[in-house]
C-alpha cells in the first residue's frame, strides 16, 4: 500500500514537471489563459498612436497589431491597416527611416538631396524613382509617377510650395498621405513616434526619441545658464537669404542661445528665408556668422578635405565693409554642413549651433562624435569615406 502510494505520487510529480516544462517552452503569448484571451480580443481593436498612447502600446507590444489610427502632424486621423511597405517619402523622413533600418521600403524620394551622396545612396533600393521635390519655389512632385508606384504611405511635409490639394487629389484612396516634418524640434519626438507605428518599429522609435530628448536636454540646461545672448547671422544656402521671425530655423537660433539679427523679419505661410543686403547685415552687427551649404556643394563623406568650405568663408570674410562685422573681427565666422538634419540629426545639429555660439558652456561636447554617433545609428558609418569635416574652421 505504501509502496503505491509512493508510485502515485511520483507519478504526479513526473506530470507537473512535464507540464511546466512544456509552458516554459512556449513563445510569449502563446499559451491562453481567461486573461490572455481578453486582451487578444482587446488588441484587435484599432489602436490611436498619440505621443503617449505610443510609447505604452511599444511597451507592451501591441502594435503588430492593425489597423492603427494616427495623427500626422496637420492634425488629421489616418487609419492604416496594414503596416507600410511601399513608402514614398520626403527627405528628412527618409534620413528617419534610415535610422529606424526601414530604407528598403522606399520605393520613391526626392533624389536631388541623395544624388551627392554615395554613402547614403547604398542603403536605397537600387530602383528608387525619382518623384520631384516638396521644397522651395517652383517645386513640383509627379503625382502620376506617385500613384504608378502603388506605395501604402507617402509622407509629405505638412507645407510646401506645390498645391497641397493636388496630392490627395490625384491619388487613389487606398493610399494614404501623412504629414510629418521632422524639422520642428517641439515635435520630433511625436513625428518620430508616429513613423515608428507606420512601419511597426517601435521599439527602435524610441530609442531613436531618447537619443534626441536627451540632446535637447542637454541644449536647454546650458543655455540657461548663459549671462549673454549673442547675436546671430545665419545664412542659408545663397548670400544673404536668412531666416526670419517664425520659421524653424528662427526657433533653433533662439534655443540655441542666440538672437537672429532678423528677428524683426517675419515669414509668412510656406517661406521660411528672407532676402536681405549686405548693408543690413553690416548695421546689425551679428556676434556670430553661420554659412550653411547644401550636401551637393560639400558632403562629409564624400569630400577628401575641407577646401570648399575654407574658400567659402573666406569669401564671406572678404565681402566689402564686412571686416568691422564683430564675428568677422573676432573669427567667429562659420560654414556648416547641412547634410543628415531630419529627425535624431537636427538635434545634432542644434548642438553644433549651441557650440557656435556659446563655445564656453560647451567646450566639453565633441561635437565629431554626434555626428559619427548619427552616422552609426543611420546605418551608414561603413560607408562614410569622407573627411568628416562637418563645420570649418573644425572645432576642438
Amino acid at each position: 500500500m505504501r509502496m503505491s502510494h509512493l508510485l502515485v505520487v511520483a507519478l504526479a510529480v513526473i506530470i507537473v514537471g512535464i507540464s511546466v516544462v512544456y509552458l516554459l517552452a512556449q513563445p510569449p503569448g502563446s499559451v491562453k489563459t481567461a486573461s490572455t484571451s481578453t486582451a487578444s480580443a482587446t488588441n484587435s481593436m484599432p489602436i490611436t498612436a498619440s505621443p503617449t498612447a505610443t510609447t505604452q502600446s511599444a511597451s507592451r507590444g501591441v502594435l503588430s497589431t492593425y489597423p492603427v489610427t494616427i495623427t500626422d502632424s496637420a492634425g488629421r486621423n489616418i487609419t492604416l491597416e496594414r503596416p507600410a511597405r511601399r513608402i514614398v517619402a520626403q527627405t528628412y523622413a527618409v534620413w528617419v527611416l534610415a535610422a529606424l533600418n526601414a530604407t528598403d521600403r522606399v520605393v520613391g524620394t526626392s533624389m536631388i538631396s541623395f544624388r551627392g551622396d554615395p554613402a547614403f545612396m547604398k542603403l536605397l533600393p537600387k530602383d528608387v524613382a525619382d518623384i520631384g521635390s516638396f521644397y522651395g519655389p517652383g517645386a513640383r512632385v509627379n503625382v502620376e509617377l506617385i500613384a504608378s508606384l502603388n506605395p501604402d504611405v507617402v509622407i509629405a511635409p505638412t507645407t510646401f510650395f506645390y498645391p497641397e490639394s493636388e496630392l490627395e487629389a490625384k491619388l487613389p484612396p487606398h493610399i494614404k498621405v501623412v504629414r510629418l516634418d521632422f524639422t520642428d524640434v517641439k515635435r520630433l519626438a511625436q513625428e518620430i513616434r508616429t513613423l515608428g507605428v507606420i512601419v511597426n518599429k517601435t521599439a527602435e522609435a524610441e530609442e531613436l526619441v531618447k537619443k534626441v530628448e536627451r540632446l535637447l536636454k542637454l541644449v536647454k540646461e546650458r543655455v540657461a545658464n548663459a549671462t549673454l545672448r549673442p547675436k546671430v547671422y545665419l545664412e542659408w544656402y545663397s548670400p544673404y537669404s536668412t531666416p526670419g521671425r517664425g520659421s524653424y530655423w528662427h526657433e533653433l537660433i533662439e534655443l540655441a542661445g542666440g538672437v537672429n539679427v532678423f528677428s524683426d523679419l517675419e515669414v509668412k505661410g510656406l517661406q521660411s528665408f528672407v532676402q536681405v543686403s549686405p548693408e543690413g547685415v553690416v548695421q546689425r552687427a551679428p556676434d556670430v556668422i553661420v554659412r550653411y551649404v547644401p550636401s551637393w556643394v560639400y558632403n562629409p563623406c564624400a569630400a577628401r578635405n575641407a577646401t570648399a568650405l575654407a574658400r567659402l568663408r573666406a569669401e564671406i570674410a572678404g565681402r566689402p565693409g564686412w571686416s568691422s562685422i564683430p564675428a568677422v573681427a573676432n573669427n567667429r565666422t562659420y560654414v556648416v554642413a547641412s547634410i543628415y538634419d531630419g529627425g535624431y540629426g537636427k538635434a545634432v545639429h542644434l548642438v553644433l549651433l549651441a557650440k557656435l555660439i556659446h563655445p564656453e558652456l560647451f567646450a566639453d561636447i565633441d561635437v565629431g562624435g554626434l555626428f559619427n554617433d548619427l552616422l552609426r545609428t543611420m546605418g551608414i558609418d561603413r560607408y562614410c569615406a569622407g573627411a568628416r569635416v562637418w563645420v570649418y574652421p573644425p572645432l576642438k
